[in-house]
């Protein structure tokens, strides 16, 4: 035993020496040292195994075996041979099994024991924060203690074994880290003394930082370095840390991670049976002590390089499963920090494969089962739930998997494992999430060298042959490179270098070190020096960047001098500063870009992180080294790159940086191919040469960056390998295997010494020769690490599938959440994932798991998926809109968050409304989200009766914030139509009494949970229209017309219906104002509005199940064409109380829109105020004559003495006079600002004015007693009716002023002229008397003041002189005289005989004083008047005492007035003639009847209503008259006298003849008895002539007047010619078109539903495929090789016209049947509940469905049948008598068919079915009946379907056959089909031919392009019909004719 450790200590003193560890390589030392310790095997268990270690005694024995590891560490520690040998020979692993089975390490499985009685140790530990009691350091100091039994308390009593491993495990972490202690190594007592000289020289501590794959060189420079670092290393330890302690308090680089994977190995055998819990501690130490050792990212890195995670799947996994465990913690640590920066894809496998979860546990199940199987071929009875293989001599087991994942805890078949627990996926969640915030293609860490200048100041990658340059006659001279010619070099466009790096540690001032990003050095040969051409790097002074381009020697720093050259303007060096930019740990991307440019110049450009930093000229590289302007025709110039320092540039530093993906190009790179690369990230591995667009806002990136010969190299640390300078001569060339070589310090010869070569990744490109790569030089400092994210793992495992099913296993919330973290994470960091994520449909499927874990679903897992569908930022809160097919599946669908707890349907709704207002300026995100169909389907959350008035509130926001960032005309359709099936019918009268005004507010209504009012959600949606209306987008004109295009000027109307609630009738009149608005739209509205406008432009929506039936019925509705503003005035009258109608009918009249008012009282007085002031300033605008009329309407039906309805909006009735009032003072206001519109003069207009004030029908006996007796309602009609007449005075005095008597449609005259239908004429009397009357006033006002202060000489008239005025008003009387002159022979104007002609003879004193132009016209049409009325009243009856006052009251007037009517103005002789003629029958009593135009006997004057207020003039005071006979005979005679008097000799010299039939009195006038009669006969005929002419012209007037009349009436109105109905008419047809509005509205919810049912079933077969894939053999979750699922496998009835040739195929899925689908569960037998479900299979996801039971003689022949001909036997075959009237209905009219739905799944949404046909499909031996569909672009077969006689789809289960062809007939399969649906794309189809069936021509076989073929078979002979369809949609059948293919088959 002595004698063997001297033998080692001689070992270690040769082993000093450098020389002689290859020798001790080359001579087995590893093998021997090792054997050895294999050989120990049970030498230091307590007692010892073996009587001769028994003898040599514990101690001895230890000291051996650490003198033995310290030989290995000491042969590893400095050479890199040795230690690159020792670990990838398996010496750790062979040596972790021999230190396993020494005896001390316990290594019976004592993990089997739960944990489950160790509670207080886990409870003590979790308390300490993760922190042992005593740490692994307390340990090894207890276990160096000497052993005694006075042992302090506080030191543990370590037994033997445990204090042994302990020891081992110390030595271990020492070489590990190589840290020695003195102390260390005990070789016993006796021996102490001998070997203490030795020990101080061998146990030296010593520590370095790195211990890289890399060749520490044997020439004299490598020599000296290694012998200097030793020392070195020794000195410093020993002063610096003297101490054990050392080696735990600081943070260690590891430099042998082999070492570790042997403590890990052994830390589940670090135990002792004597003392359970202390081994434990032992335990929870020193994985606490590993767990802080790799804390750093450097030796996280170097662990996992050195493959510590599958260390930890294979030896600590009982650890890793059970979350109480001790350890689990402190591995399950140790496991995420590492698989953070690296996890392969088989390490991943292996973790989601702990514990066997799923079907894992088959594998091992079946192996066993195999073991234990007897010899004889009895069955296995083990408890398991497997069945043998039925085939002889297989030995492979066929299992079966029934059961769920989610249940997988219940089941008791000891093959279904578990499910993954949920500390695993948290564990996932930590191994997934990024580390930084910064966009993760920027931030995660690529492939990269680093270079650490602290440890031998140099380190570079070398890039051999970068160019050659070769003379005219140096052809025959090898070069280096790979590929064809040399590239030349300097390249003539330019060079551009792009890279990634970061900085980790920058360099001290005292130590200053540059970055060298790149040095290319070139050499001639036949010279000796080097030179330096280009340099990039960053200055370690100022941290500016360098480029430099002068030839400088490669030499040492200290020698290294400028060559002298030629002066030039142009700059060698530029220098750009981005200090500031180089932040530590940070990746950065800097691309360096010179473009040549003229005479040897270049412009160098820099750009930092995609972003230029600045420009420059200077000088490009030369084309010669050095001072050389030529080459010697023989000679080669060889070009080199280095990046990072070279050996010869050796300067210890403190700087520490690494290299990532670097790539030179010989063309300058534009800023936008720059900004493309940065793009790109850090993982892009490629060439530029077929980018892809990684971000989805940016513009499409060019195909191509560079030309593929452009690019010199591509540096990718990723694609390197490990090799020799050997290897390198065979797989390349000598000359970069000897470049290389002496770059190392090897020789080329060298086999051993490992060399890491970055291969160019370019080198496969066309072009010139480049470079092989780069190769890593360095001796300590520098190491490579190729990060592999889980997330990456994932693609080789199951894709995003393996993270679904993660979702699918979670059991509570916070498992959930995990799971879906890891998915986010997944998908961030990978975008390959996040494309087959979309490939898949991962999505939906995740949509479909989350809806099935509705009940688990919490906020932050709501959080998550807002992140998932990349529309929330978690680190700003912001929200935006760029994953799209996760929002549309995972937010849109609002079904998912339904039913969660939380109430998440709200947060989604409250999200949409965020993301809007977000990019309100943005109308992108409202375009995508209007693409996705959001709108429809907040529609039908509103037809919800369960919807809360809190989602109303949120869906109108979101709709309404949609709308306005962007709307299509078929988003308005929609929301027009479901605001219409919120209407109630016509008879439901009640809507307005069931609701107050109050609860209908905008605030919420009621509680917040509770239902919404159907009225509520009506005007909340009416509201938001209104907002829409009112927004900057709508603005547009053409925005305008598409929104009323999209509604019609009928929808707007049925809003304003009176059974509606008022509140809904103000929001619906607001909406109609904006829609008249417009110019266009109110014309089209006044010529006619047609019902069922909206409803006819919407398309009648098709639901998906309409495909499967036979035409649907149409819907026919009569509608014809009414006036809109007619509609609306029948609609509003029945709301006359209400401000609101008034203030948005005066807004329309002024062409305003109207807004709509906050609840409460509106005062219309402040309303219309504010429109008049709006007018000041807005340009002046036509006003809407048919608004005005409304309005006047509106004040009519008040101002009735009989009001048609009763609206009392207030407690009292006070709107009744208010709102009359408030009307006609508006008109007022504007009349004065704008008084020459020609609204005023408008027919309409004033046909409504007259039409207010005049008398209402029957009202004479209503009336006459509240006259009589001055009663309440006649005081109120003159109150309500007086500012009417107010206006009307104000219109009549501004008519007369200002408008001329020649307009044909004079105001004046449609006023007096206005007779509605129907009245009599008692009511035109007293109408046109009254405001004949009444204007009589007005001009006796106008003419008797002097001066007119009223508005009516306005800015507009002031160009007018007042002479014109007043002429205009003379004019205008004149009109007014022969108007009351025609009123009064027509017998409608019952004028007072004093005041008409007291008027007349005022207005000729008038003309008199005040008339300028035509006055002698005036005067005579006014005394022609004046004549006419004195006739007409002289001529009236006598009869009565009333007449006979009327004519005395005319002869006193005309007495008094004489001077005025008898002046000389008024010579007529035929006036004086018929006067005297009147006179003369007066006085003889003749004709008391009347003997001139009698007007028509009517009521008495005074009993006339006062309809308007006029003044009474002044008339003569006199006395009573009394009027009998012979009162009226004086008069008479009186005037007689008077007249002959003075006209007596004008008559005679007129007319020619005596008046005086007697001569004697010639001095006096002429009696009335002395008349000749010759004169008497002549006063006669000109009476006669006069009456005449007076009925003509009365006759003739009131024609004419009626025609003009009339003719503006019509002409306004523009309806010559057009048919109208009356308005309620005109509201049944809308009642009918409403209904069918609803009834549209519906089947869009139907076929949302249904599509809805079809999605889900489509998606859940989708999962039971993904389900499948992943518990299929080899899957990730499935059995190992040699297991096979059952019945997993089938054949088929493959393709070609065999028809019959077999082929394998996986067993396809069947659609749910008889199981949980969407909640539709379907009746079924006991019997085949039990079917199926014994023949389940396990499921990820419970209770979705199940699979298909495959039929065992599927594809197989039929024994009963061995061709197509019919069996001989009899068949049941459809008779007539079958299809009785019993028969049931359709499938495709119910909704609860299964097999219906295979077929919908298959339709997508808007297909349509262009023909149906039933065929009979012929599959080998199997004849089935099925249905062909023809879509648009696939046609479907189904089978196991028929069509009924109908044509709608039926299922075979449901209905009978539709064959009646017996002989096809009797050939189908007994047994009913199983329905299933195919899809065969019409561009899929190669060819189709005729055949027959039967010895018939009737069938079809398509053959398709990938193999496959149906025979179908035609009834009817419907082949040629389906054949002609075919040709004409299947590209490759086009262009054929039927007869040819028909002529060809036969």
């Amino acid at each position: 035993m002595i004698c063997l450790i001297y033998m080692f200590q001689s070992v270690l003193k040769v082993l000093e020496s450098p020389n002689s560890w290859d020798a001790f390589r080359r001579a087995g030392g590893f093998n021997g040292l090792l054997s050895l310790v294999i050989d120990m095997e049970g030498a230091l268990s307590d007692p010892p195994q073996g009587e001769v270690w028994k003898s040599l005694g514990h101690q001895p024995l230890l000291d051996l075996l650490l003198l033995t590891l310290h030989i290995l560490a000491l042969a590893v520690h400095l050479h890199t041979v040795n230690a690159h040998h020792f670990e990838t020979g398996g010496f750790y692993e062979r040596l972790a099994e021999a230190l396993l089975h020494l005896g001390c390490f316990h290594t019976e499985r004592y993990e089997k024991n739960k944990f489950d009685g160790e509670e207080g140790f886990s409870s003590k530990t979790s308390e300490d924060n993760q922190s042992p009691g005593m740490s692994f350091h307390q340990f090894v100091e207890a276990s160096e203690a000497p052993s005694s039994p006075s042992t302090s308390p506080q030191q543990p009593n370590l037994p033997v074994t445990l204090r042994t491993c302990i020891k081992l495990l110390s030595y271990l972490d020492q070489f590990a880290t190589g840290t020695y202690s003195p102390l260390e190594l005990n070789l016993g007592q006796e021996s102490k003394d001998t070997c203490e000289g030795d020990k101080e020289k061998l146990n030296e501590p010593a520590v370095y930082s790195a211990s890289p794959p890399v060749h520490l060189g044997s020439g004299p420079q490598s020599m000296e370095d290694t012998l200097g670092r030793s020392r070195n290393a020794a000195l410093s330890i020993s002063t610096v840390c003297t101490e054990s302690q050392f080696r735990f308090t600081c943070d260690h680089v590891i430099l042998h991670p082999g070492a570790i994977r042997v403590v890990m190995s052994l830390l589940p055998s670090v135990f002792t049976p004597e003392d359970p819990q202390l081994s434990r501690e032992v335990q929870f130490s020193l994985a606490h002590h590993i767990q802080a050792m790799v804390k750093s990212e450097r030796n996280r890195q170097v662990m996992c390089e050195a493959g510590l995670v599958s260390t930890l799947l294979t030896h600590c996994q009982c650890m890793l499963l059970a979350p109480n465990h001790p350890l689990h913690l402190p591995v399950t640590r140790i496991l995420e920090k590492l698989s953070s920066q690296a996890i392969t894809h088989t390490d991943l496998r292996k973790f989601l494969c702990l514990g066997d979860p799923l079907m894992c546990l088959a594998n091992k199940t079946a192996m066993q089962s195999q073991l234990d199987k007897p010899l004889v071929k009895d069955p296995v009875s083990n408890g398991h739930s497997t069945e043998a293989a039925t085939s002889s001599g297989s030995g492979v087991k066929t299992l079966k998997r029934t059961f769920s994942l989610i249940h997988s805890t219940t089941r008791s078949e000891s093959y279904v494992g578990p499910a993954i627990p949920a500390h695993q996926i948290i564990s996932l969640v930590s191994m997934t999430s990024p580390r930084t915030f910064r966009p993760h293609r920027v931030s995660s860490s690529p492939a990269f060298v680093e270079f650490d200048m602290s440890e031998s100041g140099y380190g570079c990658l070398f890039l051999p042959s970068l160019a050659t340059v070769k003379g005219v006659t140096a052809d025959s001279i090898s070069t280096g490179g790979i590929g064809g010619d040399c590239r030349g070099f300097p390249p003539t466009a330019g060079v551009s270098l792009s890279c990634w790096f970061q900085i980790n540690r920058f360099s001290s001032a005292c130590d200053s070190h540059p970055i060298r990003l790149l040095s290319v050095v070139r050499h001639m040969s036949r010279t000796e020096q080097q030179y330096i051409c280009l340099s990039i790097s960053f200055s370690a002074y100022d941290g500016c960047l360098v480029i430099s381009t002068e030839e400088e020697a490669f030499t040492y720093l200290d020698m290294m001098e400028p060559e002298v050259c030629t002066p030039t303007s142009l700059p060698t060096s530029l220098r750009f500063r981005c200090s500031s930019m180089l932040v530590p740990g940070q990746w950065h991307h800097l691309a360096v870009v010179m473009a040549k440019d003229v005479k040897k110049s270049c412009l160098a450009s820099a750009y930092f992180n995609g972003k230029a930093v600045g420009t420059g000229k200077m000088r490009y590289i030369q084309p010669f080294p050095g001072q050389y302007v030529s080459m010697d025709p023989t000679a080669v110039i060889d070009v080199y790159g280095l990046i990072g320092t070279p050996p010869l540039w050796k300067e210890h530093a403190a700087l520490v940086w690494r290299m990532g993906p670097a790539y030179l190009f010989e063309d300058a790179l534009s800023p936008e191919a720059v900004g493309v690369i940065y793009t790109q990230g850090t993982a892009y591995v490629g060439n530029f040469l077929a980018l892809r667009n990684i971000d989805p806002d940016a513009e499409s990136l060019p195909l191509r960056l560079v030309p593929e010969e452009r690019i010199s190299f591509g540096i990718n640390p990723a694609i390197s390998t490990l090799t020799t300078v050997a290897q390198i001569r065979e797989d390349y060339n000598e000359v970069d295997c000897r470049l290389i070589a002496k770059e190392m310090g090897i020789t080329s010869r060298d086999q051993s010494t490992p060399v890491l070569l970055a291969r160019n990744i370019s080198q496969h490109l066309s072009g010139t020769a480049r470079t092989i790569g780069a190769a890593l030089v360095g001796h300590f400092g520098v190491r490579t690490f190729t990060p592999r994210s889980a997330s990456n793992g994932f693609l080789y495992v199951g894709g995003p599938a393996v993270v679904l099913s993660l979702v699918a296993m979670a059991p509570d919330d916070s498992t959930l959440y995990a799971a879906v973290k890891v998915l986010a994470s997944v998908l961030e960091t990978n975008p390959a994932m996040q494309q087959e994520m979309d490939r898949i449909n991962g999505y939906k499927l995740l949509a479909f798991l989350l809806k099935m874990k509705s009940n688990l679903l919490s906020h932050r897992t709501f959080q998550l998926v807002l992140y998932l569908s990349s529309s929330v930022d978690l680190s700003s809160g912001s929200g935006c809109l760029q994953n799209t097919p996760a929002f549309q599946a995972l937010l849109c669908d609002l079904e998912v968050w339904q039913k969660s707890s939380d109430n998440l349907d709200l947060s989604v709704l409250n999200h949409f409304a965020e993301i809007l207002k977000s990019s309100s300026s943005d109308s992108t995100t409202a375009a995508v989200m209007h693409s996705m169909g959001l709108l429809p389907k907040l529609l039908f959350k509103l037809s919800d009766p369960t919807v809360t008035v809190q989602k109303v509130k949120i869906i109108s926001g979101v709709i309404t914030s949609l709308l306005k960032a962007d709307f299509s005309p078929l988003d308005i359709s929609r929301l027009g139509l479901f605001l219409v099936y919120t209407l109630p019918t016509l008879s439901n009268t009640n809507e307005g009494h069931k609701i107050s005004d109050s609860d209908l507010s905008q605030d919420t209504p009621g509680q917040s949970s509770d239902p919404a009012s159907l009225i509520w959600i009506r005007n909340q949606m009416l509201f938001a229209l209104c907002e829409i209306l009112n927004s900057a987008r709508l603005l547009i004109k053409d925005q305008q017309k598409a929104f009323f295009d999209a509604l019609g000027s009928d929808w707007f109307l049925l809003f304003l219906q009176p059974h509606l609630h008022p509140s809904t009738l103000k929001l619906g009149l607001v909406l109609l104002i904006h829609f008249l608005s417009s110019p266009s739209q109110q014309t089209s509205f006044r010529e006619g509005v047609l019902p069922g406008t909206f409803i006819d432009s919407i398309e009648e929506p098709s639901a998906v199940m309409d495909n499967l039936r036979a035409h649907s019925r149409s819907y026919e509705c009569s509608s014809t064409t009414c006036p809109g503003f007619d509609v609306l005035q029948g609609l509003l009258i029945r709301h006359s109380g209400m401000p609101e109608i008034y203030a948005a009918l005066a807004a329309l009249l002024l062409g305003k829109k109207a807004s709509h008012t906050a609840e409460g009282d509106v005062h219309l007085d402040d309303v219309l105020q504010s429109l008049i002031d709006s007018q000041t300033d807005s340009p002046a605008q036509q006003l809407c004559v048919e608004a005005a009329t409304l309005l006047l309407e509106l004040v009519k039906v008040i101002t009735q003495p009989v009001p048609l309805t009763k609206h009392n909006s207030g407690t009292d009735a006070s709107w009744e006079y208010q709102l009359p009032a408030s009307v006609m003072q508006f008109f007022c206001l504007l009349h004065n600002l704008r008084p020459r519109d020609p609204l005023w003069s408008s027919p309409d207009f004033l046909h409504a004015l007259a039409g207010v004030v005049y008398p209402v029908d029957g009202s004479e006996s209503a009336i006459e007693p509240c006259i009589m007796s001055e009663a309440e309602d006649t005081f109120k009609t003159q109150t309500n009716r007086k500012p009417v007449c107010d206006f009307i005075r104000i219109l009549l005095m501004d008519s007369l002023l200002n408008v001329s008597a020649n307009t044909s449609t004079h105001p004046l005259i449609l006023l007096l002229e206005f007779c509605p239908d129907g009245a009599s004429l008692g009511q035109k009397q007293g109408f046109q008397t009254e405001l004949l009357e009444f204007i009589m006033d007005i001009i006796y006002v106008l003419s008797q003041e002097e001066e007119n202060s009223t508005h009516l000489i306005s800015q507009d008239s002031q160009s007018e002189r007042p002479e014109g005025q007043m002429g205009t008003l003379m004019e205008n009387v004149v009109l007014f005289s022969k108007t009351l002159l025609q009123k009064l022979y027509s017998g409608t104007f019952l004028a007072d005989s004093e005041s008409l002609l007291n008027f007349l003879a005022d207005q000729i004193v008038v003309a008199l004083e005040k008339g300028q132009t035509h006055k002698e016209k005036m005067m005579s049409a006014l005394y022609s008047c004046t004549n006419k009325v004195l006739l007409y009243f002289l001529s009236q009856p006598r009869q009565t005492h009333e007449e006979k006052e009327v004519v005395i009251r005319a002869l006193q007037t005309f007495m008094e007035r004489w001077d005025v009517v008898m002046a000389t103005y008024n010579s007529n002789a035929n006036f004086i003639t018929c006067l005297l003629r009147c006179l003369l029958l007066i006085r003889s009593c003749s004709y008391p009847e009347g003997f001139g135009c009698v007007t028509q006997k009517v009521r008495n004057r005074k009993t006339l209503s006062v309809l308007f207020a006029t003044k009474s003039r002044p008339l003569t005071n006199r006395a009573d008259i009394t009027t009998d006979e012979r009162e009226l005979v004086s008069l008479a005679e009186a005037c007689w006298s008077k007249v002959m008097t003075e006209r007596q000799h004008m008559l005679e010299e007129t007319f020619k003849i005596e008046i005086s039939a007697s001569h004697t009195a010639e001095t006096g006038p002429v009696r009335m008895m002395d008349i000749s009669p010759l004169w008497e006969e002549m006063a006669h005929k000109t009476w006669q002539l006069f009456t005449e002419s007076q009925k003509k012209k009365v006759a003739s007037g009131s024609h004419n007047t009626f025609e003009i009349i009339s003719s503006a009436v019509l002409s306004a109105l523009g309806r010559q010619s057009k048919e109208s109905v009356t308005v309620q008419e005109f509201l049944s047809y809308m009642e009918s078109h409403r209904l069918r509005g609803h009834s549209m509205f519906e089947n869009m919810r139907t076929n949302h539903l249904q599509l809805q049912t079809s999605v889900w079933e489509r998606v859940s077969s989708k999962w039971l495929h993904v389900e499948s894939e992943l518990l299929r053999e080899r899957a990730v979750f499935g059995p190992g090789p040699g297991v096979l699922l059952s019945r997993d496998w089938v054949q088929d009835a493959a393709e070609g016209p065999n028809r019959t040739r077999p082929r394998i195929r996986r067993k396809a899925l069947r659609r749910v049947q008889g199981t949980l689908c969407l909640g539709l569960r379907i009746g079924m037998s006991d019997e085949n509940k039990n079917k199926i479900e014994g023949d389940t299979e396990p499921k990820i996801l419970c209770e979705v469905g199940a699979e298909a039971k495959e039929d065992e003689e599927e594809g197989g022949p039929d024994c009963d049948r061995l061709t197509f001909f019919p069996v001989l036997k009899e068949t049941t075959a459809i008779t007539e008598d079958a299809l009785d009237p019993l028969t049931p209905e359709p499938c495709s009219h119910t909704q609860d068919c299964p097999d219906i739905r295979i077929i919908l799944q298959e339709l997508h949404p808007g297909a349509e079915v262009k023909a149906k046909m039933c065929v009979v499909m012929v599959s080998g031996l199997s004849v089935t009946e099925g249905v062909l569909l023809f879509e648009k672009e696939s046609m479907l077969l189904c089978e196991g379907f028929t069509l009924s006689s109908a044509g709608d789809v039926c299922c075979r289960k449901h209905h009978p056959s539709s064959v009646r062809d017996s002989s096809i007939s009797t050939t189908l399969s007994k047994e009913l089909p199983k329905a299933r649906c195919r899809r065969w794309p019409y561009e899929d189809i190669k060819e189709a031919r005729f055949m027959r069936f039967l010895l018939e021509d009737n069938a079809i076989e398509v053959f398709m392009k990938n193999g496959l073929s149906a025979f179908l078979v035609f009834l009817n002979r419907d082949h040629v019909s389906a054949y002609k369809r075919m040709c004409s949609v299947v590209p490759a059948l086009k262009g054929r004719g039927v007869a040819e293919v028909i002529a060809n088959a036969k």
